[in-house]
């Protein structure tokens, strides 16, 4: 197979070299973005021969090339020699009547772009996957992208002469740093400990194990599960898994036998796997459950968690958050600043869950056609139920929203736009699916923040997704602005530029924050010089109207019933020290952190 060569176009270049390419040519832009000579790039076939290639050079942002392919199928494979995506790098391929844009986002080192020239993808056979870590049992030195089935050796039970074998097989995934495991025996005699070895890897340890009762204790440091991590474990020898599991808070239980009856040991833990301190496994409930609300869906049971300010009046106002990619709804509710604002300036926050994908993150159908979720009736069904619930004011009822959240924050505002008045979207945007069927019967404000090294949500936008100057000119146009301001504000190392379009219909803005610097993250006083909670704050009461003090001090105190600490054991209520949980009569709770500083 012989190798394509990629021609540079540069001013000496005349129009007879294309004309010497007999077959299709394609024109090629590299966009080399923040760190050109981090990117390179490589066009191959369905057997992995390389036909294109193109390595970035410092400082050189743009470079254009063509190059001559035939009918047929192909790949395009990008790699970044830091791991940390191409951070505002791109290639674009144009042949044809075909235009198509590639980019690595996110944390990774490599990508495949598949197309065909004169058929279609669909029926193409690549060839050039497999497992490519060059230690693992399954190595293959052809693959030029590995496909995540590398098995890697573990620990070896050495001489096993009395006993029997068995195979542990730990799959991990992106926080494998937090992933420990380890295996007793009934006399709580630890026989084998488990240490990740790294992130995306699959490893089989071997163990020698005799006629007992076993127990397997899954741990997971950060308390928020595993995230697509598992463990499976061949009892027999014979290559299939007899039992799994994973984590689904800080702790789990397995358990299993070897040649005798199944055995009874006492597992205490938290049984409602509604709590976020669930411990599978366990079968004998300790009573230190932290459960959330739950409410039902088109017979799906989803959960919810709520900020009631400490004095709760009627008709304030009500703030639904909605966490990112990956996130959870208590994690946003238990380390976010959102709940101390929430009991300063007197509104009602929930912060519900979405839905899981295949890999165990968690996320917002924010495309509308991801799935048979719907996420859009969930959300405002739940809006309504609070708003009866706690009488909370319809007309003061808003969304913002991180990454995911925030394109489904947009969701609600061209499909609900009667339920919600306001929305703040914060490294996330119009997903083309909404874009181009955004039908608001209403005015809506908006706010959007942005981060100029975002390569996620890129401000150019790709990959169906509009740049982030047509969204806001799209709303500035809907909700009829009149006038428009820029100013800087904060005093952090990277300045921040906002533009306000104000005196809209019925007094609504749009406003767009662009962070130089920034990448896929939630602005904050240490990082910026100012808050991007309290600011979305601002701007709802700005588009709005604060709450009164009659409001904020209502008489409807609620009673402290019990506080708890973060592994569920209740604590006295005059506790000095600690980070809790108080859980209140009205069913609500919230977290507390106390500091005494004396010594």
């Amino acid at each position: 197979m012989k190798k394509i060569i990629l021609l540079i176009v540069a001013s000496m270049l005349s129009i007879n070299a294309y004309c010497q390419c007999p077959e299709v040519i394609v024109n090629i832009e590299t966009e080399g973005g923040y760190w050109p000579e981090e990117m390179t790039w490589i066009i191959v076939n369905p057997e992995g021969n390389t036909l294109v290639e193109f390595e970035g050079t410092q400082n050189v942002e743009y470079q254009q090339s063509v190059a001559c392919l035939s009918e047929g199928c192909y790949a395009l494979i990008g790699y970044d020699s830091w791991g940390d995506g191409w951070t505002g790098g791109s290639v674009t391929l144009s042949y044809n009547d075909t235009i198509i844009n590639f980019e690595l986002v996110d944390e990774i080192s490599v990508g495949v772009l598949s197309f065909a020239i004169g058929q279609e993808v669909e029926n193409c056979d690549y060839s050039f996957y497999g497992c490519t870590y060059g230690y693992a049992y399954n190595y293959d030195a052809e693959a030029l992208v590995d496909d995540g089935t590398c098995i890697y050796p573990g620990e070896s039970a050495g001489e096993c002469n009395e006993g029997q074998i068995i195979h542990a097989k730990t799959t991990t995934n992106y926080w494998s740093e937090e992933v420990s495991w380890s295996l007793s025996n009934e006399a709580n005699e630890i026989i084998y400990e488990y240490e990740s070895p790294g992130n995306y890897m699959i490893t089989v340890d071997s163990i020698c194990v005799n006629t007992d009762c076993y127990l397997i204790t899954l741990e997971d440091t950060y308390g928020d599960g595993w995230l697509g991590d598992y463990l499976e474990i061949d009892l027999d020898n014979d290559s299939e898994y007899d039992v799994s599991e994973t984590v689904h808070a800080y702790t789990s239980y397995l358990t299993f036998e070897i040649d005798i009856d199944p055995c009874d040991i006492e597992l205490v833990g938290c049984t409602d796997p509604y709590a976020v301190n669930y411990v599978a496994g366990a079968n004998q409930d300790d009573g230190t459950c932290i459960t959330p609300f739950v409410y039902t869906h088109n017979g799906i049971d989803r959960t919810y968690w709520l900020t009631i300010p400490k004095t709760l009046n009627t008709r304030i106002p009500l703030l639904i958050f909605l966490h990112g990619y990956g996130e959870t709804g208590y994690w946003v509710y238990e380390n976010g600043d959102i709940a101390n604002l929430a009991h300063e300036q007197g509104f009602v926050t929930c912060y519900p869950q979405g839905t899981y994908d295949m890999w165990g993150n968690g996320f917002w159908n924010a495309n509308l056609d991801t799935n048979e979720i719907d996420d859009v009736d969930f959300l405002v069904k739940l809006t309504k139920h609070l708003q009866s619930e706690y009488d909370l004011d319809p007309n003061r009822t808003f969304v913002s929203g991180f990454a995911n959240g925030g394109f489904m924050a947009y969701a609600l505002a061209c499909k609900a736009s009667n339920t919600f008045s306001a929305i703040a979207s914060v490294s996330g945007s119009m997903n083309e699916v909404i874009w181009n069927d955004c039908n608001a019967e209403n005015p809506v404000s908006i706010m959007q923040v942005c981060g100029t090294y975002d390569a996620a949500v890129p401000m150019a936008g790709g990959n169906g997704v509009p740049n982030i100057y047509q969204v806001i000119d799209s709303w500035t146009t809907f909700n009829n602005t009149q006038n428009t301001y820029t100013e800087d504000i904060g005093e952090g190392p990277w300045n921040t530029e906002v533009t306000y379009h104000t005196d809209g219909t019925d007094g609504n803005q749009v406003r767009l924050y662009i962070v130089s610097g920034m990448g896929h993250d939630w602005p904050t006083n240490q990082y910026q010089g100012w808050s991007c909670t309290e600011e979305i704050w601002e701007f709802f009461t700005s588009v709005s109207g604060p709450v009164s003090l009659e409001e904020h001090s209502g008489i409807n105190e609620r009673k402290l019933i019990k506080r708890i600490d973060l592994l569920g054991r209740e604590v006295k209520s005059n506790t000095k020290h600690g980070v809790f949980i108080d859980m209140y009569d009205d069913g609500s709770a919230e977290k507390s952190i106390i500091i005494n500083k004396e010594k």
